[in-house]
């Protein structure tokens, strides 16, 4: 399972930006700052962290962590 491991800023990361990441089970992890994670098609588990994070399930069974501040989760 590949991993994206976000740095203390605010991150940008979207698994559907190509094919190949599109069809893999991610594990996301904003850290701190305010975040925005989208997984692919698979059944990811995205964890925002400290901030005000959006975080994106798009399709599959997915987990979302939001963590602390404001935080919003989409399902997919």
């Amino acid at each position: 399972m590949p991993t994206y491991n976000g740095t203390n800023g605010n991150d940008r990361f979207n698994a559907n930006r190509t094919a190949k990441n599109r069809l893999r089970k991610w594990r996301m992890y904003g850290k701190d700052g305010n975040d925005i994670l989208s997984g692919g098609r698979k059944n990811d588990s995205l964890y925002g962290g400290s901030g005000n994070d959006r975080l994106y399930g798009v399709s599959g069974n997915d987990s979302l962590y939001g963590g602390s501040g404001d935080d919003r989760l989409y399902g997919g």
